[in-house]
This record gives structure tokens, C-alpha cells and sequence, in this order.
């Protein structure tokens, strides 16, 4: 019976996060091809009432599909509970760090390489797209540093998860000792999310390493 209700419970975890996914998804797609839409809540009200059926979805409960912002605190949620119950199973800090460290780079570095292979072949595509949409002030303002070798290669391998971006990371004391390019310069952005992941999961190491320390020491 308990194996059962800790089944369905991963399982109510995957779907809550299933749908946290598609909510960022929509919200980058809308923030990149219907702007007026992604700024609903945080927009002026006159920018809404100039565009009629955006402004009905905007003010109707289906906005809540493209609140992305709200979802990403949800996977930062989701990832510290189920981290740590993970951790709880892992016997070294180094080694729970390592494993960590690979699980996030890895695709991060994947996604980073792939994202610059694209921009390489036109560098410009995104901005001739914001210049048809009118997202001028997000997708026309990212990506911003040339799809070069040694760019590329630092974004996949140091900025999209050891060291973050300026203004996003989660470790905001790293910006006084080592430079750190802004968001606008990363070549897969949504990597910034996984720094966050890495601070948040060297916390729940952490405690679960001295919450082993803790039972071995006490009778």
C-alpha cells in the first residue's frame, strides 16, 4: 500500500510538472509572436484594449496557460522536494554534486551547442521574425552576441549552468569575482533556469548531508 501511494504520488508530481512545461512553452512562443498577449497583467490596459481577441484571452482564465513566470517557481518547488528525498540516498556531498553537475550540463551543453549550429546559419532570423510580430522588446533584443566558436563554446560549457548570467543566477556573489555576460547574450536563454537548479540543489545536498551526520552521531 505505501509503495502504491508513493507511486501515485511521482506520478501527480510528473503531471503537475507536465503541465508547468507547456506553460513556459506558450509563454515564450506568445512573447515571441504575440507580444501584446504575454504582457497580459503586466502591460498597460490601453496596449490590450487596441487588440480586441488578445484582450478577451488575456482577461479570461485561460491566461493562466501562458503564466510561465508562476510555472518556473513551481519547477524550483518540485525540484527541491523531489532532490531531496534523491539526496537522502547518496552518501557523499562530492558525489551527489558530481552526479548533479552531469545531469544538468550535459543537456544544457547539448541544447547550447545546437541553439548557436542554428543561429549560425542565420543569425538574423530572429530579428527579421520580431520585426514581423512586434516583439521588438524580447525576441528582438535577444541573442545578441554572434554565433561565434569561443562564445558558443563558454555559453555551453561555463555561463549556461556553473556561472549563470549578470541579474540570473544562483549564486549572486560569483558576479564580484568572475564576469558574467547578460541574459541578452545567451544563446539558448531558458538555460538560465538550471544555474538556479545547481544553487538550489548544492542547499539540498547540503542538508541532507548533515541531516546523515546528525543520525550517525546521535544514539
Amino acid at each position: 500500500m505505501e509503495r502504491t501511494l508513493k507511486s501515485e504520488r511521482v506520478a501527480f508530481l510528473d503531471g503537475l510538472r507536465g503541465l508547468a512545461a507547456l506553460q513556459v512553452v506558450f509563454l515564450h512562443y506568445v512573447s515571441a509572436f504575440l507580444p501584446v498577449l504575454a504582457m497580459a497583467g503586466i502591460g498597460p490596459a490601453d496596449l490590450l484594449a487596441s487588440h480586441g481577441w488578445q484582450a478577451a484571452i488575456a482577461r479570461s482564465p485561460t491566461v493562466f496557460l501562458i503564466n510561465g513566470y508562476s510555472a518556473v517557481y513551481i519547477f524550483f518547488l518540485l525540484s527541491g522536494y523531489v532532490l531531496r528525498r534523491a539526496f537522502a540516498r547518496i552518501d557523499g556531498f562530492a558525489s551527489g554534486l558530481w552526479r548533479r553537475l552531469v545531469r544538468l550540463g550535459l543537456p544544457a551543453s547539448a541544447a547550447v551547442l545546437f541553439a548557436g549550429a542554428l543561429l549560425s546559419l542565420d543569425d538574423q532570423a530572429h530579428l527579421h521574425a520580431a520585426a514581423l510580430s512586434g516583439s521588438t522588446h524580447w525576441l528582438g533584443i535577444l541573442l545578441a552576441t554572434p554565433p561565434a566558436a569561443g562564445p558558443v563554446l563558454r555559453d555551453a560549457v561555463l555561463n549556461s549552468v556553473l556561472t549563470g548570467y549578470a541579474g540570473a543566477n544562483g549564486f549572486p556573489f560569483l558576479r564580484h569575482l568572475i564576469p558574467m555576460p547578460d541574459l541578452l547574450h545567451a544563446f539558448d536563454p531558458p538555460t538560465w533556469t538550471l544555474n538556479v537548479e545547481l544553487s538550489g540543489s548544492v542547499l539540498c545536498l547540503g542538508l541532507s548531508y548533515v541531516e546523515r551526520r546528525r543520525r550517525a552521531l546521535l544514539p
